[in-house]
């Protein structure tokens, strides 16, 4: 039995070295390592695709706090958030000096459940950060519907959702601005770290986008407290490339998961990925529930076949993030039960097959019975 790797980067780049290396010939025969065209053209791009004033900037944790600066969000203000979710989103809204609220979750998929959000509403509740986790959507009409109701900013955190769809709007698209990262993994991945911003209003995209270079409306003229926060060139340009191959990449990953829930749907003590009515995945994760996915964890590591956990903790249980000021509602054991499979453009059919034999030989045998 071969093994198969929770992620291999290493075969993307391989079929795409040469445009690779193209790219990298062009930037270093061009004159700007730092604000090159392929950034501006990029931002461009981004923008039309997604119908929204789109800024770019050094990775998706750093989108996060520039949105928040941007919405003079700070000291005193709660944001509603999820407890399922990276830990960026947690240090951002306390950086801002903001505190995060957490909020109850779908444990079917582990989204926040957004028809649960009223009664943390507070006079200090300034936003709602929507995580659209594994690549599908959060329910938004409830969350839009509160945000006009109170007042409220929706930041949509689309790290792992870039392409999704929620009635045919592409997740990033339904709040006042979305935060987007580039980081490898993600479908729309960069070489290195990289990070987006879109907003809906364009005033606060020129905010975002001064405040991401050192405060600068033009060279030497610092209207703000800024920060370094800049896409450089060549990732840029690498983006530019990818952008090529997204819809090919999408359609593979869309076959892979379709062929694990085709072959896993017979194991009766599995749940397979919910999807919410309306919703279009990105097919980011592919993320099993079980009871005994710790044991299955192992089983499938010593066959060599790579799994992970996201996230093996939520935020509230955390020490660090003791700084929330209330406890996840009603709480949660999804991070017990949660494992992710392996699924990516260049995994093979045969792999994922062969992670199917392999899950079903677990449960078959008498020990999880």
């Amino acid at each position: 039995m071969s093994k198969i790797p929770f992620h291999d980067l290493s075969r993307a780049l391989k079929e795409m070295q040469p445009q690779y290396l193209e790219v990298m010939s062009q930037v270093l025969s061009g004159d700007s390592l730092i604000h090159g065209k392929q950034v501006s053209t990029l931002e461009q791009k981004l923008s039309e695709h997604l119908g929204r004033s789109v800024v770019t900037c050094a990775n998706g944790s750093d989108a996060l706090e520039i949105i928040l600066e941007v919405y003079e969000i700070g000291v005193g203000d709660e944001v509603i958030l999820s407890p399922l979710t990276w830990v960026s989103n947690a240090e951002a809204v306390i950086r801002a000096g903001a505190i995060p609220v957490l909020a109850p979750l779908d444990e079917r998929t582990g989204l926040i459940d957004s028809t649960r959000l009223s009664s943390l509403i507070t006079k200090r509740t300034k936003a709602i950060i929507p995580v659209h986790l594994y690549g599908q959507m959060v329910p938004m009409q409830p969350i839009l519907d509160l945000a006009e109701e109170h007042q409220l900013i929706i930041i949509e955190d689309c790290a792992q959702a870039f392409g999704a769809k929620q009635k045919g709007e592409l997740a990033g698209t339904c709040g006042h601005a979305a935060a987007y990262s580039f980081y490898p993994t993600k479908n729309l991945g960069a070489l290195g770290d990289g990070g987006a911003m879109a907003f809906a209003d364009p005033l606060k995209a020129q905010i975002a986008k001064e405040i991401a270079n050192h405060g600068q409306s033009k060279r030497d003229v610092h209207q703000r407290l800024g920060r370094n926060s800049r896409l450089d060139t060549l990732q840029a340009a690498f983006l530019l490339e990818n952008l090529k191959h997204f819809d090919d990449w999408q359609a593979k990953r869309k076959s892979l998961s379709d062929r694990y829930r085709k072959l896993l749907a017979n194991i009766s003590t599995l749940t397979l990925p919910y999807i919410h009515l309306n919703n279009e995945s990105n097919h980011h994760l592919f993320v099993i529930q079980t009871a005994h996915r710790d044991a299955l964890k192992l089983y499938l590591n010593d066959l060599g076949i790579q799994t992970a956990i996201h996230y093996p903790k939520t935020l509230d249980q955390m020490p660090h993030l003791k700084q929330t000021t209330r406890d996840l509602t009603g709480g949660s054991s999804i991070c017990d039960r949660i494992l992710s499979l392996p699924l990516y453009p260049y995994l093979k059919e045969a792999e994922v097959d062969q992670v199917y034999e392999a899950i079903r030989a677990f449960f078959d045998s008498s020990s999880v019975r």
